[in-house]
């Protein structure tokens, strides 16, 4: 009777663990699920006036669509989103400042992050003198017949659901100082922002090469934030060339698909104050020994910059004026976590045409198309020289992606002087200096199978005959 009491006992308590593991991983899930939902409507509907059904259906997956709910709050300008039900769900709000963009509300009230809005920096300029080439489809050296199907086929569909199509929202393909080709999905246009996910670490190393540009950042020192200062261990000696070059040699993996409760997802969707979270995660390598690639690095490479910025308001004005009204990225914008710091590893949007901007501001070493320099000289030459770490595996360098020879180097039969902004769902601001050319491609492409990059690049290149 004794042993029976036991055995009952222990399947009790087996069962309680099983409900409350059931219970925190749902809370879990729920908290970063709502949190990615809530800014994605906050900046698409509440920023950009998108239609909340529209942006629901194709920005969102099937799981996250049909398992959450959005209260739009048009006058708080605030968007709260529940995912999941009852006590296997959480809800997370986001709100919207003029100046810095979107930020999910963490640890922080409402009332302490709109304090942040500066409505002489508002996101989206009103500027509407722009001019914009049109497509030039007569430069010879270019198979237009092969180059305008290669980028149809961009586009043309074959799945059903939303997980598996390609959805492409944008091509764009510039060469010898021309514009070949620019196409857009329905709905989509060449000044509509749309966001570039991991594209953000590249426009935050550009702001680092404006702050050596007005030396205000020795990129060889130490980072100089508080709790590596502080430190007992080797996250004192890291340097802000290792966390450009993602070398610091965190103890974490990028699990962003594989593992739901990630520590990337966990700082991306629930923190208020992301640097702060960053900075806690411990080392498993000596810095500059090895390479990979970790948002956190991005995250704290925002706080330097913020740092060496000087007051919030030149921060302001290096983000807005030094860099997007320089660039002429007029429709453009960064966004700030609950703490104010602009967030390093997402949710930076620009239009399609500004994408280009940024990437033939590379194209051009650093100058602006009014013959202006905004990076740093041989900041460009730096952005695309590889650690050594990286060689290891795949070449990478200032937050750009590389094709230079590696232990798995990314395109083989491409030019190796190729680097990219790349971000998740297929964003790509794609820049080969040897051949004068750059590539956009945006899209929301849940399914990696769906669009072949890598094809996609090469196909492009052969039509360039000459």
């Amino acid at each position: 009777m004794l042993r029976r009491k036991t055995i009952i006992r222990a399947i009790g308590i087996i069962l309680l663990g099983a409900f409350l593991f059931i219970l925190k991983f749902s809370w879990d899930i729920g908290r970063i699920a709502s949190g990615m939902v809530s800014h994605t409507l906050c900046t698409n509907v509440l920023m950009l006036g998108r239609n909340q059904a529209e942006v629901e259906t194709t920005d969102l997956s099937s799981v996250q669509r049909k398992n959450s709910t959005s209260e739009i709050n048009r006058e708080g300008q605030t968007v709260t989103s529940t995912f999941g039900f009852g006590p296997f769900g959480n809800s997370s709000t986001s709100v919207y400042r003029p100046g810095c963009g979107c930020g999910v509300v963490g640890d922080f009230s409402i009332e302490e992050i709109k304090q942040q809005s500066n409505l002489k920096y508002k996101e989206l300029s009103e500027n509407t003198q722009q001019t914009w080439q049109t497509v030039n489809d007569t430069i010879g050296g270019v198979n237009y017949l092969a180059l305008n199907k290669i980028v149809n086929g961009a586009f043309e569909e074959t799945a059903k659901t939303i997980e598996d199509t390609k959805n492409t929202r944008a091509v764009l393909v510039h060469y010898k100082g021309n514009l070949i080709a620019e196409k857009y999905g329905e709905g989509f246009h060449g000044d509509l922002p749309l966001r570039g996910m991991s594209m953000t670490k590249s426009i935050i190393s550009a702001l680092a090469g404006i702050l050596v540009h007005q030396d205000k950042l020795d990129i060889n020192q130490t980072t100089g934030l508080p709790a590596y200062e502080n430190a007992t261990d080797a996250r004192k000696n890291i340097t802000i060339d290792q966390i450009l070059k993602m070398t610091a040699g965190y103890d974490y993996d990028e699990a962003y698909e594989s593992d739901p409760r990630n520590l990337l997802s966990t700082m991306l969707m629930t923190q208020g104050d992301m640097a702060d979270f960053a900075d806690d995660v411990p080392l498993r390598a000596t810095p500059g020994e090895t390479w990979d690639y970790q948002t956190v690095h991005s995250v704290l490479l925002s706080k330097v910059v913020r740092n060496h910025a000087g007051s919030f308001n030149d921060y302001m004005k290096l983000v807005h004026e030094d860099f997007f009204n320089k660039v002429g990225m007029h429709h453009s914008f960064l966004q700030a976590d609950a703490s104010g710091t602009f967030i390093g590893g997402a949710f930076a949007y620009a239009s399609p045409r500004d994408w280009m901007r940024f990437g033939l501001l590379y194209l051009n070493d650093g100058i602006a198309e009014n013959g202006e320099r905004i990076l740093a000289n041989d900041w460009v030459k730096y952005t695309n020289t590889p650690s050594n770490a990286s060689l290891n595996s795949r070449a990478y360098g200032a937050q750009f992606w590389l094709n230079a020879k590696s232990k798995n180097q990314w395109i083989p039969n491409v030019p190796e002087d190729m680097f990219a902004a790349k971000g998740h769902y297929g964003q790509y601001v794609i820049i080969i200096p040897s051949m004068d050319l750059v590539i956009v491609r945006l899209g929301q492409t849940y399914n990696k199978k769906a669009f072949d990059i890598d094809k996609f690049i090469v196909e492009v290149l052969a039509t360039l005959v000459e």
